[in-house]
């Protein structure tokens, strides 16, 4: 898993569960070392979920909750809650 510092300024990223076919997205952020380190230990326990930052130039959280939707198919749907907590105590926000 790469981690990405964005010169360019803020983005957001898709948090992609497979299993429960939810998604979420979070930021804006320019630095993804954190979410990515949750994913990595999240694969780790097994899970299947994945991370995606979005496309430049940045879009707002509501067309990247849209275009995330169209790209996965109504077979995914929308979640406002952390994917990748992994019971170590952190929260998204640390």
């Amino acid at each position: 898993m790469s981690t990405r510092r964005n010169p360019q300024g803020p983005f957001l990223l898709v948090l992609l569960d497979e299993s429960r076919k939810v998604f979420t997205v979070v930021g804006p952020m320019a630095d993804d070392t954190e979410w990515n380190s949750r994913v990595d230990k999240a694969q780790k326990q097994g899970r299947q979920v994945t991370i995606y930052q979005t496309a430049h130039p940045p879009l707002s959280r509501v067309q990247v909750i849209a275009d995330a939707q169209l790209s996965l198919g109504p077979g995914y749907r929308y979640v406002n809650e952390d994917l990748v907590s992994v019971n170590d105590g952190m929260s998204p926000d640390d």
